[in-house]
């Protein structure tokens, strides 16, 4: 029943936004009342920072996967790919993560939730990058600040169509080449 729940939830976010998703949509999408869903679940609220914990999660195990990645700055290519590949892929997760500054936050002062995670997980990444190109490491949070804009501006441009300048098999790279070159 929690799934159906998410699902119901994801679903109506994706067609309408955080608006859409009310405990009277989700019942009806799941066919129950809305008492029912409160068994499983506090209010809207809790359904969303559920959604977001899971999708932060997602996307945390699609970064982290290129752990055992030799070269670091092949290492960090591949999680900036990652990172737009997430995005076109789950386009509902991505603006729930990002682009909703009306859904629940997620209280982290520990860093141990996906969010926090994800974000150490690039200053790593970006650290042995700077230090493979002899580059001082104290700079790594403002690269990755910059990494991480960049990255979500590009994911932005491609979910609302606006790189067709660019062939489709060089819109990424073109990004990803002029990271490497700000790298050096």
């Amino acid at each position: 029943m929690r799934k159906a729940i998410l699902d119901a939830s994801l679903g109506l976010f994706a067609r309408g936004g955080i608006k859409a998703v009310s405990m009277r949509n989700i019942a009806e999408r799941i066919e129950y009342s809305p008492g029912t869903i409160y068994r499983y679940f506090d209010g809207k609220s809790a359904i969303l920072r559920e959604l977001r914990l899971g999708a932060f999660a997602e996307f945390f195990e699609r970064i982290a996967v290129h752990e055992g990645v030799a070269d670091p700055v092949e290492r960090l290519r591949k999680a900036a790919r990652e990172y737009i590949s997430f995005a076109l892929e789950h386009p509902e997760y991505y603006n729930l993560m990002f682009n909703t500054p009306d859904a629940p936050s997620v209280e982290d002062p520990d860093g141990v939730y996906p969010p926090m995670k994800t974000l150490r997980k690039f200053v790593e990444y970006v650290e042995a990058s700077l230090a493979a190109r002899g580059l001082p490491a104290e700079n790594a949070q403002l690269v990755t600040t910059s990494l991480w804009g960049t990255l979500h501006g590009l994911s932005g441009l491609l979910l609302a169509g606006s790189m067709r300048m660019l062939p489709e098999s060089q819109r990424l790279d073109a990004a990803l080449d002029a990271l490497d070159y700000a790298l050096r």
